[in-house]
């Protein structure tokens, strides 16, 4: 009887730590919301920003765009973008970028499109990476 309990806590043990393991295995873009990094050069003609997503360690690189950039509100959100999870739009003299985080089939991605004042019709998202 003492055998079969020594291997039942043993077991139990060993269920714990490797549960307790595996928690600690999860991606951090999994647990931590995703921040915009944006550093602006104003050293030329027009402003260009560098546009980073930073989410849990990571940090992963969304381009270099015209203009200055701001992480939006999600209340400023348009039909087209109620699914991101997060966007920033660039913007200079009348036109810019929007860059977004989508989620498509469990799958992570940042996405981007060029948009233009006055116009009607808003360009489809082109994938800039997979996260």
């Amino acid at each position: 009887m003492k055998k079969i309990i020594i291997i039942l806590v043993i077991l139990i043990v060993l269920v714990v730590g490797y549960y307790e393991w595996k928690k600690k295995d999860v991606d951090s873009t999994q647990i931590a919301s995703p921040t915009w990094e944006f550093v602006l050069d104003e050293s030329g003609e027009m402003p260009k920003t560098q546009v980073n997503v930073v989410w849990g360690e990571k940090k992963y690189d969304a381009g270099i765009y015209t203009g200055t950039c701001v992480q939006m509100a999600p209340e400023s959100v348009d039909v087209e973008l109620k699914e991101a999870i997060s966007y920033s739009q660039c913007w200079f003299a009348g036109a810019g970028n929007q860059i977004a985080i989508f989620e498509d089939g469990g799958k992570l991605s940042i996405k981007s499109r060029t948009i233009e004042e006055e116009s009607t019709t808003a360009q489809p998202f082109v994938l800039l990476l997979d996260l």
